[in-house]
């Protein structure tokens, strides 16, 4: 289950850090939520590199293209957004 405060600080990495329109961020964070979910992990730990894959695998056969692409893009902006100590600060407009 995602924390909604991390899922805050997120979106506004997003649309303050990233090229990421603020109309887009929404789906980032359903795409985010998702793999949590398929995964059955709590955020923010880290998703490793096989169970993304399993749940990109499984995302591709019911959407688009363009929205796995996204789906992958909100992964990795995540991964660095934890990473890098974003998930801990309060990013707020």
């Amino acid at each position: 289950m995602l924390n909604k405060i991390i899922l805050e600080n997120f979106r506004n990495f997003l649309v303050s850090k990233t090229n990421v329109k603020e109309i887009s961020a929404p789906y980032y964070l359903r795409w985010i939520s998702s793999c949590y979910t398929f995964c059955n992990l709590e955020c923010p730990k880290t998703i490793p590199d096989q169970q993304k894959q399993e749940f990109l695998k499984e995302f591709a056969r019911k959407h688009e293209d363009w929205q796995v692409k996204q789906a992958e893009e909100a992964l990795r902006l995540f991964e660095y957004f934890n990473a890098s100590g974003f998930s801990r600060l309060n990013l707020s407009p």
